[in-house]
């Protein structure tokens, strides 16, 4: 976080934080941020996830577009000189750019496994593993090919089961499925459950937290105060990566690492429109 040289974000000295941010039990050891900390910050780093966060989540990832009030607030803050805005999410990064239409930001796609923008390049070497993944994605189309409503999704460089649109009833013989086709690859597979998601993609260092370290660090952000968003489990990952940050969940959740949330995408818009 920034202390030396601040300059003032906002007019006027009588600052709130917005009534939609609402903080919660700091970890232990964490350093108190205040109002005048985040106005009067000298740079700030945004990280956000996409899908839950700067859009709602809908019944199928294709129908998920950055609202218009979303793509202003962001061209606003990518055109500001002392911000750095980088979307990370789970979508591969082609995928993302073409539902992030904004100039001058940093993506991350694939929970960070590849990163373009502002001059930064970043390929994870997964990339090892997509043969493996291929014959994964076919056994997973065989094993759940008569359950109605779940799919595969391969982004190139993970697969993502969706089980939003199965019939109750039907979602145990989702999971084993996933469960048996994953129990050999435990040697380099990395299984995670999301919101009606399996997230499936090869062991590697990285996730949201080391893509957003990386990014700091490629940019020279180490004195911005950083303000992490995400609605997930993989963006715990962010929030463990910045504990003395504003580290805000999308959502409700019975435990996370971030300091504050806020109740869903519209309130998390609201505060990004505040900063």
């Amino acid at each position: 976080m920034m202390k030396s040289s601040p300059k003032s974000r906002q007019t006027g000295t009588n600052w709130k934080l917005p009534a939609c941010l609402l903080c919660r039990e700091p970890p232990a050891g964490a350093v108190a941020i205040s109002v005048a900390d985040i106005k009067a910050a000298r740079k700030l780093y945004l990280c956000l996830d996409f899908d839950g966060t700067l859009t709602p989540i809908v019944s199928h990832p294709a129908g998920a577009w950055l609202p218009a009030k979303a793509h202003q607030i962001l061209t606003r803050l990518s055109t500001d000189a002392d911000t750095i805005v980088a979307i990370l999410s789970g979508r591969s990064l082609d995928d993302l750019r073409a539902r992030v239409p904004v100039k001058g930001i940093v993506l991350a796609g694939n929970h960070g496994l590849e990163i373009q923008g502002r001059g930064l390049r970043f390929a994870d070497s997964a990339s090892r593993r997509r043969e493996g993944l291929a014959q994964l994605r076919s056994d997973l189309e065989d094993r759940l090919s008569n359950i109605s409503g779940c799919w595969v999704e391969d982004k190139g460089l993970t697969l993502c089961v969706h089980y939003r649109q199965v019939e109750e009833n039907c979602l145990q013989s989702v999971h084993d499925a996933v469960r048996e086709a994953t129990a050999p690859l435990h040697d380099w597979l990395l299984v995670g459950s999301g919101k009606c998601t399996w997230d499936l993609r090869p062991s590697s260092a990285s996730n949201k937290g080391a893509a957003a370290l990386w990014i700091q660090s490629q940019l020279g952000l180490q004195d911005a105060l950083t303000v992490a968003m995400g609605d997930d489990s993989t963006d715990e990952d962010m929030f463990r990566a910045f504990p003395n940050d504003l580290t805000v969940h999308v959502g409700s959740a019975a435990t996370t690492a971030a300091r504050y949330s806020v109740a869903g995408p519209d309130e998390a818009l609201e505060f990004l429109h505040w900063l």
